[in-house]
């Protein structure tokens, strides 16, 4: 691996345009669509209960972790973890895993860019008034959509595009920029559609179903459930929280921008369920319609609502702008080694690697139409079944991203040096929060992940993305 010695990367302006910009990566479609129909097929309070739990006794500690490695080495995943490890007198080869955490990174974008593409589909057609009265209607118009290619691979070159013009201008001139914009609208626009929800909806319903558990439905399932939706709503495992954390000044407190980042993804993700299960709720529908509900459920019932082709295209923009802004950090880590190595310059990385994304996606624009039939692994009984799409989406959410986060407690619990960690976090390696999260990376984090793992592959439970 080259080194970036004598390479300096940009800083973030300000310890607020990092903050903004973490939420902007942690926020996307998993906190408003994933996490909305993942909450409805586990029973609401229940499932929501134990995913804030986790979220906070896991996400946060393995999020600073990210962060103490970053900034630590200020660079890109391979290259500061290679740095850690040498300064706790380990060896370099740990930075395989900052490899992993590239590779997540880029094929999860992959994809990522054909489903966020399709937020701008819909945006178009709710501004253009073409909302489906009918449950037929809807998914005529979903199936249309998947169904055309080169429709999928028009919306896919857009926004993957747009994504590596903004990258391409740098850290502050681009992606700090954006952030600072976006997320002002998006946070707007997210609690007028709550309130839009708590006038035209059912929102009492929708507050028994999301905060009052049922008990009794609650298992094994729900809680892996959980427990997979917390570790990867916040975006871990794909090398982004680790390249932001290498913008950090050093009198940035990593404790305090962790929390708060963590606090700000749950917030996000509570009132996208507020702004969507009112609107479900008061037209009649139900809350268990899986990965269509948004997509299929929700257009229905926004076409029955007064002002319901305005709130459409408000919700799907809002939905386009946290993908985009996700997006943004999932090229970043691939962009930033890079822009390390000389020669490189930073618009030539951003075409480049976003190019490569945007070619390995066709593969998941062919899945749902002209590859739908083609099962490539279908002799391995965890892929069976699976199209290049449902592999890549797979593979990535219960093995991969998983993988990498286990690295990364293992990494931090038993390789990184203590006084390391306690420097970056500030706090004494005797001090009562400094020992539980020793105690969290190094044994309770890995023993939980491995459980996860072997509960995902094994058997046969579907996990987070």
């Amino acid at each position: 691996m080259q080194s970036n010695e004598g390479f300096e990367h940009s800083k973030w302006s300000s310890e607020w345009a990092f903050l903004l910009a973490a939420i902007a990566y942690a926020i996307g479609l998993g906190n408003i669509w994933r996490f909305s129909y993942v909450v409805g097929v586990n029973g609401g309070g229940g499932f929501i209960m134990i995913y804030l739990g986790c979220v906070f006794l896991i996400g946060l500690p393995l999020l600073l972790c990210d962060f103490v490695i970053g900034r630590r080495g200020m660079g890109s995943p391979p290259v500061s973890i290679a740095a850690t490890a040498r300064s706790s007198g380990k060896s370099t080869k740990w930075s395989a895993l900052g490899w992993m955490g590239l590779f997540n990174g880029f094929l999860v974008l992959s994809y990522y860019s054909v489903i966020a593409g399709w937020t701008i589909a819909y945006f178009v057609k709710a501004t253009a008034g073409d909302m489906p009265a009918t449950i037929e209607e809807s998914n005529m118009a979903y199936d249309g959509l998947l169904g055309d290619p080169w429709a999928l691979t028009f919306w896919h070159t857009l926004f993957i595009g747009g994504v590596a013009v903004v990258s391409a201008f740098g850290l502050q001139n681009g992606i700090e920029r954006m952030v600072k914009v976006a997320m002002p609208i998006f946070c707007l626009l997210l609690l007028a559609l709550v309130g839009y929800g708590a006038v035209a909806g059912d929102m009492v319903a929708a507050l028994q179903f999301l905060f009052i558990p049922r008990f009794e439905d609650i298992d094994l399932g729900v809680a892996g459930q959980a427990l997979g939706q917390a570790f990867f709503s916040i975006g871990m495992g794909a090398g982004a929280l680790m390249i932001y954390a290498a913008y950090i000044p050093k009198e940035v407190s990593l404790r305090k921008t962790g929390t708060i980042i963590v606090i700000g993804d749950s917030l996000a993700a509570m009132i996208g369920g507020l702004a969507i299960y009112p609107l479900l709720f008061g037209t009649g529908l139900e809350a268990d319609q899986g990965p269509g509900l948004v997509f299929k459920t929700l257009p229905l019932a926004l076409e029955s609502l007064p002002g319901g082709l305005l709130v459409g295209g408000t919700f799907f923009f809002l939905l386009a702008v946290a993908a985009y802004t996700s997006a943004l950090g999932l090229l970043e880590p691939v962009v930033a080694w890079a822009e390390e190595h000389k020669g490189v310059k930073r618009w030539v990385s951003s075409a480049f690697v976003a190019g490569c994304a945007w070619i390995i996606g066709l593969a998941t624009v062919l899945s749902f139409n002209e590859w739908n039939d083609f099962f490539p692994l279908d002799f391995i009984g965890v892929f069976e079944g699976k199209t290049i799409f449902g592999i890549f989406d797979f593979a990535m959410s219960n093995l991969f991203l998983p993988l990498s986060g286990l690295g990364l407690a293992v990494f931090s619990g038993w390789v990184l040096d203590k006084k390391i960690a306690s420097e970056e976090l500030e706090l004494s390696v005797s001090s009562p929060l400094f020992r539980f999260w020793y105690l969290m990376v190094k044994w309770v984090i890995p023993a939980v992940m491995i459980a996860l793992l072997f509960s995902l592959l094994f058997t046969g439970a579907e996990g987070g993305g």
